[in-house]
């Protein structure tokens, strides 16, 4: 009889934390549609002068306890003084604040009005070339700058791209935010099963755009390199972008959004990335990244360093990682695989 009660107890407990959960999911989600009504009202420099006050408060809150950010910019960037690390960690919160805010302001826009905040350059020499080779494009960045109205503004130059979305814990926002990013011609696909639709995207003449600076759980096929500071530090991230260019032949460019003030945000795409025949994927990411990060550390304030980059601790690691960092097993595999170019028999 006793054993049956605590069944009935925890039945109970299970159906109010469902309960709970379904509530906190629906108010996460209106909570985000009333912030587009809010900012249908807010001009551009409005925006970025709440971003401001928004990201400080994020960063004094998020120093209360494990600040991933600081971790990060401790590590990453050693030659910073503390005070300059602290305004660095700060910036970066109000970056990524602004990033998401304008998002949320661009749901009610034109695309006029989006064109003269997101401006493009770098990007007719670009379409010059996809033009005379017949090639799709692989557009690739970093969680710098504004990267949100990055994406807008080249689906209004006129190249719609399909985009790989991030999985949500809340699947209500997972639609919502699909809607914001889908508009002027993009859509946006779920990462399960997502290689197979960008393969079939770019071999119909589609242009890609991937975000590939985040961490992904090592696992056989992937990527390792090597990131900031001396020594480095290493990380398992996607190798999708570099196989799909060599498998494909399309022009893979990376893509630099920047802040201009409150004025709006310059995306300047770079010089597309060769990758020759005797070139392995892992050293064609290395390539990728190494570009990439050069402008990271150029403008730090700009990243989003409050994210576990480094997640995955190496067992020959010769440097200190973040106290979130756990040992990783599969990422020493992955190493070995990279090194040897052959998957390591599994036991």
């Amino acid at each position: 009889m006793l054993a049956t009660r605590f069944k009935k107890a925890a039945r109970v407990k299970h159906a109010r934390l469902s309960l709970v959960k379904a509530l906190r999911f629906e108010l996460e989600l209106l909570g985000c549609k009333l912030l587009v009504q809010v900012f249908a009202h807010v001009s551009y420099r409005s925006l970025c002068t709440i971003s401001h006050l928004v990201g400080a408060l994020a960063a004094r809150v998020s120093s209360l306890g494990d600040d991933f950010a600081k971790q990060n910019v401790d590590l990453a960037l050693p030659e910073k003084s503390p005070t300059e690390r602290s305004r660095l960690v700060e910036m970066s919160y109000v970056n990524f604040a602004q990033t998401m805010l304008s998002l949320f302001w661009s749901a009610t826009k034109s695309q006029a009005e989006i064109a003269r905040v997101a401006r493009l350059s770098g990007f007719d020499e670009v379409n010059e070339r996809a033009k005379t080779t017949g090639k799709p494009l692989i557009l690739t960045t970093f969680h710098f700058g504004n990267w949100e109205l990055s994406s807008l503004g080249v689906a209004i130059s006129g190249r719609p791209v399909l985009i790989v979305g991030e999985d949500f814990k809340n699947p209500l926002l997972r639609p919502f935010f699909h809607r914001l990013r889908s508009r002027f011609g993009s859509e946006v696909v779920p990462q399960a099963g997502a290689a197979v639709r960008l393969l079939r995207h770019l071999k119909g003449g589609g242009d890609v755009a991937f975000l590939f600076d985040l961490t992904m759980p090592p696992a056989p096929k992937g990527a390792v390199i090597s990131a900031f500071g001396s020594p480095r530090l290493e990380m398992s991230v996607t190798p999708l972008h570099a196989i799909l260019a060599k498998r494909t032949g399309a022009i893979w460019v990376p893509v630099i959004s920047t802040p201009d003030g409150r004025r709006g945000v310059h995306i300047k795409a770079m010089p597309p990335i060769d990758i020759p025949d005797d070139m392995s994927i892992n050293e064609a990411v290395q390539r990728g990244w190494d570009l990439l990060e050069r402008t990271v550390t150029s403008r730090p304030d700009l990243y989003l360093w409050a994210y576990r980059h480094f997640r995955y601790r190496p067992s020959d690691a010769n440097r200190v990682y973040p106290k979130y960092a756990r040992p990783s097993p599969a990422l020493d595999a992955l190493k070995l695989e990279v090194r040897t170019d052959v998957t390591p028999t599994r036991s």
